[in-house]
C-alpha cells in the first residue's frame, strides 16, 4: 500500500525569484544589523579588515623580493614557501592553548603588534636568514589571528545568527583583501 506522489518542480519565472531574493535581503540586514550591534565580534572584523588592506599583498611581494633582490632560485623559493606553510600549520597547533592562556583581546593585540614588528624585519633585512625567519614567524602570527578570530566569533555569535554573521565576515574580508592589493600594486609601482 504505497501511495506515489509526484510534485510539480517545473520552473515558475520570475515569480519564484522574487520571494527569494527578498528572504536573502532581509538575511543580510538581519545579519549586519546584529554584527554592528555585537561590538565583541564587530571590532576584531574591523582589526582584521584594516590588517588584511595593509598586509593582503605581503606573501607575493615577500616572493618577489627574495627571486629579484636577493637572487633566490626557484627552488629555494620553493623551500621558503614550504616553510610558511609548515609554520603555519604550527600556528594551528597552539592557537588553543594560547587562546585558553592569554585570552581573545590580548592574544589578538600582541599578534596585531608582533606581526607588524616581524613584517618590518622582513622589510629592513638583507640577510636570507633573516628574512626566512621573518616569514616563517609572519605565517604563524596568521594562523593564529585567523583561527582566534573564527573562534571568538563562533563563541559571540549566537546560533541562528552564526551564518549571516559569518557570510558578513567572508564579504568584508574578501573586499578588503582585493583592496589591500590593489593598493599594495600601486604603492609599489610608485615606490619601485
Amino acid at each position: 500500500m504505497i501511495n506515489l506522489r509526484s510534485q510539480d518542480t517545473s520552473f515558475t519565472g520570475l515569480a519564484g525569484l522574487k520571494p527569494a531574493l527578498k528572504t536573502v535581503k532581509m538575511d543580510i540586514k538581519e545579519g549586519l544589523n546584529y554584527t554592528l550591534s555585537l561590538h565583541s565580534v564587530l571590532y576584531p572584523l574591523i582589526l582584521a579588515a584594516l590588517v588584511n588592506i595593509a598586509s593582503a599583498n605581503f606573501d607575493n611581494d615577500s616572493l618577489i623580493i627574495l627571486r629579484t633582490q636577493i637572487g633566490l632560485s626557484s627552488g629555494n623559493i620553493g623551500i621558503v614557501s614550504a616553510i610558511a606553510a609548515i609554520s603555519a600549520l604550527i600556528g594551528t597547533l597552539v592557537v588553543n592553548w594560547l587562546n585558553k592562556r592569554v585570552g581573545f583581546n590580548l592574544l589578538f593585540t600582541l599578534l596585531i603588534f608582533t606581526d607588524a614588528f616581524f613584517r618590518a624585519v622582513f622589510a629592513l633585512s638583507k640577510n636570507v636568514l633573516v628574512l626566512v625567519l621573518a616569514i616563517a614567524v609572519i605565517a604563524i602570527m596568521e594562523s593564529i589571528i585567523n583561527i582566534s578570530i573564527i573562534t571568538n566569533r563562533q563563541q559571540q555569535v549566537e546560533q541562528k545568527y552564526l551564518g549571516r554573521v559569518t557570510s558578513i565576515y567572508k564579504t568584508v574580508l574578501i573586499g578588503v583583501n582585493s583592496l589591500g592589493y590593489l593598493l599594495g600594486g600601486l604603492i609599489a609601482k610608485k615606490i619601485v
